[in-house]
């Protein structure tokens, strides 16, 4: 991201960036390839015509799959027992339910599909009228929680809560036991990129 604008002509000078999302040890990468979305979430008052294509749950819909921490604990331990995902957090709030995890081998289209089942299952059971499930993959994944911890993916624009609720799924999934270093590390560079952003706005 630039902090701009910068005349196209300009000369000697290169544009350094304003924040890289990109992790500096080359391990996120990896993690993009692998990671997968199974997410349920209410329009917002933002256009996502720059992230991933999202279709939306009516409330009352993602209200009806709403899950307690116990009932997160258990999914998170089941799926780590089955051996779906090598780790997994679920993003619960009023505004959406995300199941984040990382496969064992993201390039398996057949095991991808499968696993997208399965859990897809667990989370939302026989999934009720108004209820819509989108499905992600590596950066199209990243891409679109990235959006969400700087608030682009909430009922109000650039709300601060979204990353308070990121971290305390982060630590569900810890005390479950499905959450180690990819998880951590992703919900630390939103945490980190949600701070940054927010200090280029006027309003903070």
């Amino acid at each position: 991201m630039l902090r701009g604008p910068r005349p196209v002509t300009h000369r000697a000078t290169t544009a350094a960036p304003l924040l890289t999302l990109e992790d500096p040890a080359g391990e996120g990468a990896q993690d993009d390839r692998s990671l997968i979305l199974i997410g349920a979430s209410v329009a917002n008052g933002i256009t996502a015509a720059h992230g991933p294509r999202i279709h939306h749950s009516t409330a009352a819909a993602l209200a009806s799959v709403r899950k307690s921490r116990r009932a997160l604990h258990a999914l998170l331990e089941w799926a780590r027992g089955q051996g779906l995902v090598t780790e997994a957090l679920v993003w619960e709030t009023c505004q959406r339910i995300e199941f984040y995890g990382w496969l064992a081998d993201g390039s398996d289209v057949a095991a991808r599909e499968c696993i997208g089942a399965r859990v897809r299952h667990q989370l939302y059971g026989c999934e009720p009228d108004g209820l819509v499930v989108n499905v992600l993959f590596g950066d199209a994944a990243r891409h679109h929680l990235m959006r969400t911890a700087c608030g682009l993916n909430s009922g109000l624009p650039g709300d601060t809560d979204v990353v308070a609720q990121l971290q305390t799924a982060l630590r569900i999934a810890q005390c479950s036991g499905a959450a180690g270093g990819r998880a951590t590390r992703l919900v630390t560079q939103a945490a980190d990129l949600a701070e940054e952003v927010r200090a280029e706005t006027e309003w903070g």
